[in-house]
């Protein structure tokens, strides 16, 4: 069976996980949730989308749940215990993987992996859901304070 470019799996994990199934719900797009919970099944049925449940360390399952999906959106955390899982079953099924974590060692362990491999995937920690909101809001709250309290916190950046 062929990949069909629509197709992207979100995979769901708590609370982010689930405010990004929503909002992706609102904007008419229509991922494939998946995670290890009922809570999957529960979103999913809510909203009328796939879901997929399986244990990340299952790795046949992973690759199953993987074989038609072109990206994955990884919603799971804390990053530095879930992504290497995901980003090698990514790797192993040649799908495309992105995560929304903050994690140093998350971003490196990537990278590296991915410079050694080329191919038809790419992986890609850090989309800015977790980095990128807060120093914007930083900067934003710095920039409207008074001088004296903004001088304040830009030396702390």
């Amino acid at each position: 069976m062929g990949r069909d470019h629509d197709k992207t799996t979100e995979f769901f994990a708590l609370r982010r996980g689930n405010l990004i199934a929503r909002t992706a719900h609102e904007r008419g797009l229509r991922p494939i949730l998946a995670g290890c919970s009922q809570a999957v099944a529960r979103l999913g049925a809510e909203l009328g989308l796939e879901y997929r449940i399986f244990n990340l360390e299952d790795r046949a399952a992973l690759d199953r749940a993987l074989e038609e999906v072109v990206a994955v959106l990884h919603c799971a955390g804390p990053f530095v215990r879930t992504s290497g899982l995901m980003v090698a079953a990514c790797l192993r099924t040649g799908t495309h993987y992105l995560d929304i974590t903050g994690e140093v060692a998350v971003f490196e362990a990537a990278m590296a992996r991915t410079s050694r491999r080329s191919g038809r995937s790419h992986a890609h920690a850090g989309g800015g859901c977790d980095v990128v909101p807060t120093d914007c809001l930083a900067a934003y709250l710095a920039a409207q304070l008074p001088r004296r309290i903004a001088s304040f916190w830009r030396c702390r950046f």
